[in-house]
């Protein structure tokens, strides 16, 4: 009788069950152990300073990678010459590197930094609003009001409808307690931000109180 069951049973797993078996254990293990280092993995978020200051500038990391598509296409024309091309690519590379050391500093406090990389990224392309607007918040972040209002209102005649330079004037205005004119841009930048955010609800509630101190003065 044993001799009959043993002779039923395949010579494959006679010699190769435990292989079999193996194999499927190997797989699970290594199943289980993607599957736990997926659910460990920590993502890593970038804190945005909840400041007033330059807030909206310091969102706004993306510019320099969009300002050749948007601006350049109004300002220099494709010229199919190889050279040219290669010197385009090059002028932007080189206005993407000032312009996020501009960035940096402004998040490092570094405003004299700053400012000095945006105006080098101006020298490349001088009608960038990007680069003009985050120069006003970086002008306004160290006290000088006036040059935080001549910046954006270079940025705004470039781009009339730049939300963050309106964001930027209404700052400086306030500063300056010329109250209707800023009341004036906070509208305009909620104008152009039709999207909820922290920035619209600041815009929204210094909107609030300034309404409130304009009927006061009536």
């Amino acid at each position: 009788m044993n001799d009959n069951m043993k002779s039923d049973v395949p010579p494959f797993f006679k010699k190769g069950w435990f292989v079999i078996v193996g194999f499927i254990l190997l797989i699970l293990i290594a199943g289980y152990g993607i599957y736990i280092s997926r659910s460990m993995t920590i993502t890593k978020v970038e804190v945005i300073e909840d400041s007033d200051l330059s807030a909206p500038a310091k969102q706004d990391n993306q510019f320099a990678d969009k300002s050749f598509a948007e601006i350049h296409k109004n300002v220099n024309k494709f010229n199919p010459n190889a050279k040219s091309v290669i010197k385009k690519s090059t002028s932007e590379e080189i206005l993407n590197e000032h312009f996020n050391k501009g960035l940096k500093y402004s998040f490092d406090k570094k405003y004299d930094e700053a400012i000095k990389e945006f105006q080098e990224a101006l020298k490349i392309n001088p009608k960038l609003p990007e680069a003009y607007s985050n120069m006003g918040f970086a002008y306004f972040d160290k006290g000088d009001i006036d040059k935080a209002i001549d910046q954006q209102k270079k940025a705004i005649e470039i781009l009339p409808d730049f939300a963050n330079a309106y964001y930027g004037l209404a700052l400086a205005y306030e500063k300056k307690g010329i109250i209707d004119e800023a009341v004036k841009d906070w509208n305009k930048y909620l104008e152009f931000s039709p999207v909820e955010s922290l920035w619209t609800k600041k815009a929204k509630d210094r909107l609030e109180k300034l309404k409130k101190i304009q009927k006061m003065k009536k």
